[in-house]
């Protein structure tokens, strides 16, 4: 039985957002990229290799941050409605990240060693726009005083 590569992003979502679930899940997160980028790899063009690494973003953030609706609702005193509809515009955002991942995995490639897609990702992860910028995972929140 083959299975469809449009699966495999929605796998490595749900691998990578486990640990947001179950804390003690936290070991998936470290193989959450194999099924993507063997849907990366195997894609039939550019075109879709980027989309799995955009709907791997929106389901990893869809899974990971399901909690942020209600704080939008409560919080920002939006319609129930309104707030799943800023999460999910919120989500399709944060997609772009793993989007812009998968384009530079897919055009440049995995490299020697297959480092490449690691070196692509801290750039990707320390320049996205984060949801909570206060807690920012940039080295030099170790280093201030």
């Amino acid at each position: 039985m083959k299975i469809p590569l449009i699966v495999l992003p929605i796998l490595a979502a749900a691998l990578l957002a486990a640990p947001f679930l179950e804390p003690w899940l936290f070991p998936l997160a470290w193989v959450a990229f194999v099924p993507l980028l063997f849907a990366i790899d195997r894609a039939a063009n550019l075109r879709l290799a980027v989309f799995y690494g955009w709907l791997m973003g929106l389901a990893a953030h869809l899974i990971g941050f399901h909690w942020l609706t209600y704080t939008i609702s409560v919080f920002g005193a939006f319609p129930f409605a309104v707030s799943v509809l800023v999460f999910v515009l919120y989500a399709a955002l944060q997609g772009i990240q793993m989007a812009l991942f998968a384009l530079l995995v897919r055009m440049i490639g995995f490299g020697p060693l297959m480092i490449l897609p690691a070196l692509f990702w801290v750039p990707c992860e320390f320049l996205f726009p984060l949801l909570f910028p206060g807690i920012s995972p940039t080295p030099r929140c170790l280093f201030s005083g």
